[in-house]
Parts: C-alpha cells; sequence; structure tokens
C-alpha cells in the first residue's frame, strides 16, 4: 500500500513539475477558441458526447469511442469531460512508476522515470489541449511492454485501440521491447503476442468492415497527399516529443551480449511505426509517442548494464529534459510552450487590461 501511495504522489509531482516548466497558453483558456490547438479537439470531443456531432464526426474521432462511452456511462460533460484526459496523465505516470519497479529498479531510478515521462509530449500535450486522451494509450503500451500480468495485457488490447489507433501503431515496438527486456522466457513472449492478436482483433475486424462498407474519400485523400505537407517538420516534431529523452531510447539500441537479430528487428520496428505515424498524423510531437516504450527499456536495459552509473547519471539528464524548450510541432507549424509564471504574467496583463 506504501508503494502505491509513494507512486501516487510522484505522479502529482510529475504532472506539477511539467506543468510549472511548460504550461499550457492560460489566456486561450479564458474563453473558448475555436480553431486553436487548445480548444479543437475538446469541443468536437465535447459534441460527440452530447450527440451534436451527428454522422459528421471529425475523421480522426470516429473510432475513438471509448472515452465517448466512459463519458455519457459517468455523466460526464463539459469541463467535467475534460478531466478523463488529465486523469489519463496520472495513470500514465503512476503506471510507468509501478512497472518500473516490478522491473526490480531502484525507487530513485523508478522516480527518475516518472519524471523523464512527464517532460515528453504525452504529457505536456494532454494537460495543455483539451480533450487529447494520450496518457491513457502510452500507458497501454507501456503496459504491453513491461507488465508481467498476461490478463492486464489482454485488457489492455482489447481497450487501448478505441481510446487512439496509434497504440496499434505503436504495438511493433512495445512487443519487441517486452522481448528485450525479458529475452530468456521465450515461451511467455509467444504467449504474450497471442494474447496481444486476441485483444486487438475486434478493434480490426471493425476498421476493415467499416472501411468496405463507409470508404472516405477525405481519408484517402489525406493519405495519399497531405502528409507531405508536413513531412520536412518531421523530425522536429519527433525531437521535441522527446528531447534529452532520446538518450535511454537510442541506448537501447546497445545491447550487451544481444542476438544479431534483436537490433535490426528493433530498427525494422521503430521505422515501420514512425513511419506509418508521420503519413497518418499531423501533431508530430504526439505521434513520436508510438515509440515511448523505448524510452523505458533504455533505463532498463542501461542499469542492468551499468548499475552505478546509470543511478548517477540519470537525475541529471532527467532534470535537464526541463530546461530543453518544448515546442508543439503540427503540419509545418511550430508553437513555443512557455513556464507557467510567464503564462501567469501574461493573463494578469490581460485581466488587468479588462478592468
Amino acid at each position: 500500500m506504501k508503494s502505491l501511495v509513494r507512486g501516487f504522489l510522484w505522479s502529482l509531482a510529475g504532472v506539477a513539475t511539467c506543468l510549472f516548466f511548460f504550461s499550457p497558453r492560460l489566456l486561450v483558456f479564458t474563453e473558448q477558441a475555436p480553431g486553436s490547438y487548445e480548444w479543437t479537439r475538446g469541443l468536437n470531443f465535447l459534441q460527440q458526447i452530447s450527440g451534436e456531432a451527428g454522422e459528421k464526426v471529425e475523421p480522426a474521432l470516429q473510432h475513438r469511442l471509448l472515452p465517448v462511452v466512459v463519458c455519457k456511462v459517468l455523466g460526464l460533460e463539459g469541463i467535467e469531460a475534460f478531466t478523463l484526459g488529465w486523469l489519463g496523465v496520472m495513470f500514465l505516470l503512476f503506471t510507468t512508476h509501478r512497472l518500473l519497479i516490478n522491473q526490480k529498479l531502484p525507487s530513485g531510478l523508478a522516480v527518475c522515470g516518472v519524471f523523464m515521462v512527464a517532460s515528453t509530449s504525452a504529457v505536456v500535450t494532454s494537460l495543455g489541449w483539451l480533450g487529447i486522451m494520450d496518457g491513457w494509450w502510452v500507458a497501454a503500451l507501456l503496459i504491453v511492454s513491461f507488465s508481467p500480468i498476461q490478463w492486464q495485457i489482454l485488457l489492455t488490447c482489447c481497450l487501448a485501440p478505441w481510446i487512439d489507433e496509434r497504440f496499434l501503431i505503436g504495438l511493433p515496438v512495445a512487443f519487441l521491447c517486452k522481448w528485450l527486456v525479458d529475452p530468456a522466457n521465450t515461451q511467455k513472449i509467444v504467449k504474450t503476442g497471442t494474447w496481444i492478436f486476441l485483444g486487438v482483433a475486434p478493434y480490426l475486424a471493425w476498421r476493415v468492415f467499416s472501411y468496405i462498407h463507409f470508404p472516405s474519400d477525405e481519408s484517402a485523400r489525406f493519405l495519399s497527399s497531405e502528409f507531405l505537407v508536413w513531412l520536412r517538420t518531421a523530425p522536429h516534431g519527433w525531437w521535441m516529443a522527446y528531447r534529452l529523452a532520446w538518450v535511454p531510447i537510442l541506448l537501447c539500441f546497445w545491447i550487451p551480449n544481444a542476438s544479431r537479430i534483436k537490433v535490426p528487428l528493433l530498427l525494422g520496428a521503430v521505422f515501420l511505426s514512425g513511419s506509418v505515424a508521420v503519413v497518418t498524423a499531423a501533431d508530430l510531437s504526439r505521434s513520436a509517442m508510438v515509440i515511448c516504450p523505448l524510452m523505458l527499456a533504455g533505463l532498463i536495459l542501461v542499469y542492468r548494464a551499468k548499475p552505478v552509473e546509470t543511478v548517477k547519471t540519470a537525475p541529471w539528464l532527467t532534470g535537464a529534459n526541463y530546461l530543453v524548450p518544448f515546442m508543439h510541432v503540427v503540419y509545418n507549424k511550430v508553437e513555443p510552450v512557455h513556464p507557467f509564471l510567464l503564462e501567469i504574467v501574461r493573463l494578469l496583463k490581460k485581466l488587468g487590461a479588462e478592468l
């Protein structure tokens, strides 16, 4: 119980630290601003919950039905519905702490993992844009990668695709991360692959059915040409998603005594998931989170190889990542994210001018 409480408190600390260094634009939250990054998805999400969207649901939300169902069952509307995305951030950070503890990492290193995840786009965007559910599907990828409990993996794979299809895009990387951190138990890895397939099969069947019976010209146009607009900014968006947290991701490819096939397979999975993510979504810094399990896998593998050096270095690397500027990269546009104190000053100036 004490461990669970500590995990919850460190998750709160991770959220607070992220908000302090990478604050939402508070000026935009003073009133609805359709067309802004902060409000567009949130307003569409509320229309989907209320049924006002009808058949004209935004393409990106058409199959993301689980958050809508949860809100309707719980009776969440307006600002209350937006709390579902914020709870997803808490769940992501709490899950990170628990999984790293279960991987036998020291508590201090598990805390570093929490704060490292809290500095990525999954948390920054979910806290700054309304109606974003990234915390839930990124946490689902981490569960697939590092949870030893098979029923958790099955349940996660049944539910997560209905939150965001990016979960499916990141599954190859997540599955290989499980193989990397638990290489000896081949039979268990095969069993996990079976549970993953059974879990995602209903969603895949629905997507094939809907594609055949309800084809979308807009989707076809989007996939055929629109991604060329933002292709040049993709490297910038992917860098911004992690910044210094790219270090454990790159170290993940340094696997002592690994078989020759593991690194090429991992590179192939990253290329596959990354390419699909870039082509299918313009919010580039968000889409980069499909490879988030690599960040924790790298931390685990490096600790196992060099425990003393990792414990000494990880806190410095994690802290430094909060000093590296963060920017949202969407289409070919870049939106800087400022510290909380600066956003407070801007908000007070506006309120003072209106008085």
